[in-house]
């Protein structure tokens, strides 16, 4: 029993020797590790390498930790020396870089290193929006973001120079950049035209960019017309034409903005024509009436401004209607029709037949000239009473024919 004892408190000493042993190697091996590599700042896309002296060509891993990522790197150990290369996706992104040496998930040493933009400079500019109307608190943005070539922004205060040229004005500011940009309202102008920007940063110069500043809501304006002749003869056009539209900044209001003109009759019948401007002023056309008459015009554009009120009066045309009715009486032919100096009324010229039975009236039928000359036909089926008369109106003159007997044989 008692040899039994010394054998068991034998083997308790020597599994405690060996573990002495183990631990104190180990330990070794970990306090024989040092950083040879004393930089602390890289620019960005040069190579990164970091060596450690060890002893018996002891081999660890490098675990490698920044805003991009984590990544562990297996070294190349030579003469007592591991390196560790960063790829080059990793040294060619700006920050702050930690790193931990490990062996056998032992942390071993730890360390840290920046990466900063390298010298080159790229920019970027944004620029919106790219039209605005002229003043009242309107503005572009202009944000410009310098980076090297590899997108790493440059750092904070790094000074960039904004210039925007409109008509004879160039104006140039210096704003350093916050949060990796540099921006700028530029508040639009009272005067309606290009507004050029352009941005440089240490040297490099952006190509100009452009943002159009156009007129603001129109102020009301007024209007005239002009007319070959003031005869109501259903064939000329009087032409409508509005002042130079403008803007309460005194700017010509762009090509193509829409006005309307509401031309009234004498019997509340509401006419409408429209024009686009060229220059600022909008033209429009209306038919003459075919009867005396007084158009009160007025001119819009929608929601926006208005016009002054005009009256356009119309002369009458007095002419003498003759008609004749053919041997059945059933085709009244009517001409030649005769405009304001005597000459055939122009082609589509309305002449209008009322047909009368007894005082009352059966139908109203209007044809439109050709030559100076209208037709009617009435035919047996829709006209079978004894006897009618017809009243014939052109340029509104109207005659009443004597009364017509049918079927007077039977």
């Amino acid at each position: 029993m008692k040899k039994k004892r010394i054998i068991t408190l034998f083997l308790v000493s020597l599994c405690v020797l060996l573990f002495s042993f183990v631990t104190t190697k180990e330990k070794s091996s970990v306090i024989n590790f040092s950083l040879l590599t004393t930089q602390k700042t890289y620019k960005a896309g040069t190579t990164i390498k970091l060596s450690f002296n060890t002893q018996n060509n002891t081999i660890a891993s490098l675990w490698v930790k920044s805003s991009y990522g984590s990544i562990v790197l297996n070294g190349t150990t030579k003469n007592d020396t591991t390196s560790f290369i960063l790829p080059d996706f990793y040294a060619q992104k700006a920050g702050h870089i930690s790193w931990t040496l490990v062996k056998q998930e032992n942390t071993i040493l730890q360390g840290n290193f920046t990466i900063i933009p390298e010298n080159h400079v790229r920019l970027e500019n944004y620029l919106g929006p790219r039209s605005m109307p002229v003043s009242d608190g309107h503005y572009t943005m202009m944000v410009s973001i310098p980076t090297d070539r590899y997108d790493n922004p440059k750092p904070d205060n790094t000074l960039t120079k904004i210039q925007w040229q409109f008509l004879d004005n160039i104006t140039r500011k210096t704003i350093p950049t916050k949060d990796f940009i540099s921006w700028l309202r530029i508040y639009s102008p009272e005067k309606s035209g290009k507004l050029l920007t352009s941005t440089s940063c240490l040297g490099v110069e952006t190509k100009e960019t452009e943002t159009d500043v156009y007129p603001t809501i129109p102020v009301d304006f007024k209007i005239d017309y002009s007319r070959n002749h003031a005869f109501a003869d259903g064939n000329q056009t009087t032409t409508l034409t509005s002042s130079i539209i403008k803007d309460k900044f005194d700017n010509t209001v762009g090509d193509g903005t829409m006005v309307t003109y509401i031309a009234t009759t004498s019997k509340n019948t509401i006419l409408k024509t429209y024009g686009a401007t060229i220059n600022g002023v909008a033209q429009a056309e209306i038919l003459s009436p075919e009867y005396t008459e007084t158009y009160t015009i007025k001119a819009y554009i929608d929601g926006m401004a208005e016009s002054n009120t005009i009256n356009v009066s119309y002369k009458p045309i007095k002419t003498a209607i003759e008609y004749l009715f053919s041997d059945d009486k059933r085709t009244i032919t009517i001409g030649p029709v005769k405009s304001f100096m005597n000459q055939i009324a122009p082609d589509g010229t309305t002449v209008t037949l009322q047909v009368y039975h007894k005082d009352e009236l059966v139908n109203t039928i209007s044809e439109y000239t050709r030559r100076g000359m209208a037709s009617f036909k009435l035919s047996e089926e829709a006209y079978n009473k004894s006897e009618y008369n017809f009243t014939i109106t052109v340029f509104g003159n109207t005659v009443t024919t004597e009364t017509i007997h049918y079927n007077a044989d039977k």
